[in-house]
């Protein structure tokens, strides 16, 4: 990651994981709907004295950042878990800065365990249907 990221968006950060690998010369924004994760996140922020990570709660439709603020957003395997995918990409547009970076990834329906597609009633993120 280049040094000019400085305001990094990490977008369904879940519990933290990968957000704490992030580089500690940027400000990231770890959003999530689900406050259980996110004070995981914040006690291991608290007890790892790492400041450059602010957990940020949103209610899955509209994030509580300035438009045109963030030089980059990241999102992994996120998009098949939320409402409404165009809802929540042209959100991510509409925080990143012109020529801002998105980066995003989704599962593979072709992967040999992939369970996205599967009937699985005791799984509530399991919403997106595979063809």
């Amino acid at each position: 990651m280049s040094p000019e990221h400085k305001w990094i968006l990490d977008f369904g950060c879940g519990n933290g994981a990968q957000t704490i690998l992030l580089p500690e010369t940027s400000h990231v924004l770890a959003a999530d709907i689900d406050r259980a994760d996110l004070l995981r996140l914040q006690g291991v922020l608290r007890e790892n004295k790492i400041r450059h990570i602010l957990p940020l709660q949103f209610d899955g439709d509209r994030l509580p950042v300035r438009s045109q603020s963030i030089d980059m957003a990241i999102s992994f395997e996120v998009l098949e878990h939320v409402a409404d995918e165009s809802t929540a990409l042209q959100e991510l547009y509409r925080v990143l800065k012109p020529g801002g970076q998105l980066i995003l990834s989704v599962p593979n329906k072709w992967w040999i365990f992939e369970t996205h597609g599967a009937y699985l009633p005791l799984l509530p993120w399991n919403r997106v249907p595979f063809f």
